[in-house]
């Protein structure tokens, strides 16, 4: 089995140094290391944030660490675009920097392309949390097999993103992770389903989500409906999906948008354990 893969993250100046420091504590007790960890620094960190990066080097033996130093803040999309051509492997592992993942998360996404190598992305289930990784609020579970995959993307977003692993090869040919606000991850998937690219979910939670406290306000509100509608309609515009489609996705998502905050919360964590 290739066991030789990367791992893609990207850190800003608002992430928690302590939960940081979980994240890449959790990489070093994968059963099946990486070979590097490319770590895009989204413009200037704070002291705190650059510490952890500094002890953590320290941990590191057979971890080869690429920096990669936005002179600016850029936003998920291009700070990923950019990572990605620093990973020398074909398989890239997505982490995000304030989640914990399981230990067999890796060897058990290995062992997907290993056993079926036409597979070019493999996700898991999540499982989400506030404050203790005890404290599970959701679980967020996805379809399985690659039909089932196309037919949930013209609705929602059928990859868990901080749990992919996929062929960097695939990613590049579908040009890529683009600057989409809040929808970066969903919008490469859509253009990777439509050059026929192969997806699979394993239906295990392999990752720890943690939510943040503004987690469900950011998810609501007008400034959330605007990127919302854009994105619906650059879709659309695009191909991606059909007229009926682009109706009904506009009235109920973007209505959902301006549901109160409590209420939002409480269609999130529902829907999540569908």
């Amino acid at each position: 089995m290739t066991t030789k893969y990367s791992v893609l993250m990207s850190i800003y100046f608002k992430e928690n140094p302590n939960h940081f420091e979980e994240c890449l504590n959790s990489i070093l007790k994968q059963t099946i290391l990486p070979d590097e960890i490319v770590l895009v620094k989204d413009g200037e960190l704070t002291e705190e944030l650059d510490k952890v990066i500094e002890e953590f080097k320290l941990k590191i033996r057979e971890i080869n660490l690429i920096i990669i130093q936005n002179e600016k803040n850029m936003g998920l999309g291009q700070s990923l675009n950019k990572g990605i051509t620093y990973c020398k492997h074909e398989l890239i592992a997505r982490v995000d920097t304030d989640d914990i993942n399981y230990e067999m998360r890796m060897q058990k996404q290995l062992e997907i392309f290993k056993t079926y190598p036409e597979i070019d992305i493999c996700g898991t289930y999540i499982e989400e949390f506030i404050t203790d990784s005890a404290n599970v609020v959701s679980i967020r579970r996805v379809p399985t097999f690659n039909e089932d995959i196309k037919k949930k993307s013209k609705k929602k977003n059928p990859l868990n993103h901080m749990s992919v692993m996929f062929k960097k090869s695939k990613v590049l040919a579908a040009g890529n992770y683009e600057d989409v606000s809040y929808f970066e991850d969903y919008y490469l998937w859509l253009k990777m389903l439509s050059k026929g690219f192969i997806f699979y979910n394993i239906p295990e939670v392999l990752v720890s989500a943690r939510l943040n406290e503004d987690f469900y306000s950011r998810r609501g509100g007008y400034q959330y409906l605007k990127k919302e509608f854009k994105f619906q309609k650059k879709i659309y515009n695009e191909g991606f999906s059909s007229l009926l489609t682009y109706i009904s996705n506009v009235l109920i998502r973007c209505s959902v948008r301006l549901l109160p905050q409590q209420i939002l919360k409480k269609l999130y964590i529902g829907l999540g354990r569908n």
